[in-house]
């Protein structure tokens, strides 16, 4: 039982850990937010988060979608989480080798994302070589 709660914890980690670092820089515009802060996605005008998005946009570390939405409440997929965290931490040193996942073809649209994010450590993929792309976080 409490192989499986430090199992949980140090998964858990590996989540908050690399969100913390983005957030927690971010986390003090909130209290700089601009008197008439204009958005550049279509529908974050007026959110409580609307700073922590445009900031995160201008680093180019999140993007909004073709049609100039952002989104903020849709989930966000493992490949897109990934292709975050490269654009966050660039410079983030390879720790392992990489892996081939079965389930990420090399055209797929974040295959190089996925392929730094899990050389890097931040994450990793499940049994059976599978990455799992398009699940949520």
């Amino acid at each position: 039982m409490m192989q499986a709660h430090l199992i949980g914890s140090a998964r858990l980690l590996a989540i908050v850990l690399p969100i913390s670092s983005l957030i927690a820089p971010v986390g003090i515009l909130l209290n700089s937010r601009p008197a008439q802060a204009q958005t550049r996605f279509s529908d974050t005008q007026g959110l409580w988060n609307q700073t922590c998005i445009d900031t995160l946009a201008q680093r180019n570390i999140i993007s909004g979608y073709p049609d100039g939405s952002f989104r903020p409440n849709a989930s966000v997929t493992r490949a897109e989480y990934a292709a975050m965290l490269n654009k966050a931490f660039p410079t983030a040193p390879a720790t392992r080798s990489a892996v081939q996942f079965g389930d990420v073809p090399a055209s797929f649209w974040g295959y190089n994302a996925i392929q730094t994010a899990t050389k890097t450590g931040f994450m990793s993929g499940y049994p059976g070589n599978v990455f799992q792309p398009n699940q949520n976080i």
